[in-house]
């Protein structure tokens, strides 16, 4: 009779740390896939910002044409400051 006490309390211990464990897991394991969640998407929003920084509008011809101007700008100064250098 001692000995099935024992057994028994032995294996309602075991039961209730197991539950205990597998609740800590479970809760464990939702912190994990929040946090990759979150980390997921702050990697693919830091992403696109710095795709934004380098290149802030790839395809818009008015950068092109604003960049054409500003380097046929560079040249006519240079041309004139060899001019006057020149007299």
């Amino acid at each position: 009779m001692v000995r099935i006490d024992r057994f028994l309390i032995s294996l309602v211990f075991v039961v209730c740390f197991g539950l205990i464990l597998a609740n800590e897991f479970d809760s464990f394991q939702s912190d994990v896939d929040e946090f990759q969640r979150y980390s997921l998407r702050d990697f693919i929003y830091q992403n696109a910002l710095n795709n934004l920084i380098d290149d802030p509008a790839p395809n818009n011809p008015d950068d092109k044409d604003k960049e054409k101007e500003k380097k046929e700008r560079e040249e006519k100064e240079k041309k004139e400051k060899e001019e006057k250098e020149k007299k």
